[in-house]
């Protein structure tokens, strides 16, 4: 770690901007989920989010007994937790491996049909390749980091809310379908 600092106070204080960023986020879930009264429901909603991106987690709220609001702003917020460490590290691995810098031209080669759409295509790209994915690729494009983020955050919330209010609704389906099949008689 002290390596990766070494010479760059600018790159200290980023990284430990994104860090408090990241806390703040993981804050926000956390209270969210004490003022639901289910905290340890939550902390598993924000590991899910984080491990496997906001849209497994949001699909898991619903039988963890979150409604659709509480649900998408727990899983969204949950994945913003390491973005901001995305962010910032990610142009200082970019600099330092140059395995990643191959590997980074290759993949621009291949997605360069992509770039007459501009940053709008993170916005339907991000239910696909994920959050941290999309940062990656708009930051690649040169999109640059604000709107690459505020790009892949729409995406990311209107994916989200899709499968929380869709999830939502399918259950009130079933269950009033449930409900009617017990009360006919055969």
């Amino acid at each position: 770690m002290r390596q990766l600092f070494r010479g760059s106070s600018r790159l200290r204080r980023d990284f430990l901007f994104a860090l408090a960023l990241g806390l703040f986020f993981l804050a926000l879930c956390l209270g969210i989920g004490m003022q639901q009264g289910r905290l340890a429901a939550t902390c598993g909603l924000v590991v899910t989010s984080v491990i496997f991106e906001a849209q497994p987690a949001a699909v898991t709220s619903l039988p963890l007994g979150f409604g659709p609001w509480t649900g998408s702003a727990i899983s969204v917020l949950a994945n913003l937790i390491g973005l901001p460490m995305i962010l910032v590290l990610f142009p200082e691995l970019l600099r330092r491996w140059r395995w990643v810098r191959r590997q980074l031209h290759k993949a621009q080669r291949r997605v360069i049909r992509l770039s007459p759409y501009g940053v709008w295509a993170l916005v339907l790209l991000a239910p696909f390749l994920g959050a941290y994915a999309s940062v990656v690729v708009g930051y690649s494009f040169g999109w640059g980091r604000l709107r690459s983020l505020a790009a892949t955050i729409m995406g990311m919330v209107a994916s989200v809310a899709v499968l929380t209010f869709g999830g939502h609704w399918a259950l009130i389906l079933v269950a009033h379908y449930l409900a009617d099949m017990g009360r006919k008689e055969f």
